[in-house]
């Protein structure tokens, strides 16, 4: 799913901001760090974690997507759904949302990384992995902290970088988010790249 080299795009199936903040507030993690959590939140007055429209909102994953379809036996637009999780239409896209138990729990998002493009009204900026759980240095840090929460003492600097983050809680544009990944990446409690550029910056959109 490539228009030009190093571009990628498409639609994820992404769970709505609202019920991944409730899912984790009532999570054991959450429950046990509690008093950090508050800590971290009154540092972060300007962001509201319910508002948060970018990548970490558990995507619907591609053997899931894939066995929707089959089970349609041919029934369902056309389209690719790539091992990253990302669906090629929005046809296909909001078809199998459609399948999916508690569709009215999960919202369509145009996602692209590489070369940015104009189409789509653009939501803002995440930075985060492409694949695998879709880990976003946002949400990780400032929403649903759980794999590399930062450090009590951090808490200043993060604001102080998070301040440019807009309503969608996104950076506003490419520029911004480049200035946070940079700062994320000297961090030590922050997570550790495997490979270059594994921390992309990718644009959110609005599925159409």
């Amino acid at each position: 799913m490539s228009f030009a080299k190093g571009h990628r795009a498409g639609y994820l199936l992404v769970q709505r901001p609202d019920i991944v903040v409730a899912t984790y507030d009532r999570s054991e993690f959450a429950i046990e760090n509690r008093g950090l959590l508050d800590e971290l939140r009154r540092a972060l007055p300007f962001i509201e974690p319910a508002s948060y429209r970018g990548l970490s909102r558990a995507p619907v994953d591609a053997e899931q997507l894939t066995s929707l379809r089959t089970a349609c036996n041919g029934a369902a637009p056309e389209g690719e759904i790539g091992d990253d999780d990302v669906i090629e239409t929005l046809e296909l896209a909001s078809f199998l949302r459609g399948l999916m138990p508690y569709p009215d729990t999960l919202e369509v998002i145009y996602v692209e990384s590489g070369e940015v493009t104009t189409t789509h009204e653009t939501l803002g900026y995440d930075v985060g992995y492409w694949t695998g759980d879709h880990f976003s240095l946002i949400a990780d840090v400032a929403v649903t902290p759980l794999w590399h929460p930062p450090s009590p003492d951090a808490f200043a600097d993060v604001a102080e970088h998070l301040l440019a983050l807009n309503e969608q809680v996104l950076f506003p544009d490419y520029a911004e988010a480049s200035r946070y990944r940079s700062f994320y990446r000297a961090q030590d409690w922050a997570e550790t790249e495997f490979d270059e550029d594994q921390f992309r910056i990718v644009r959110v959109a609005l599925p159409a």
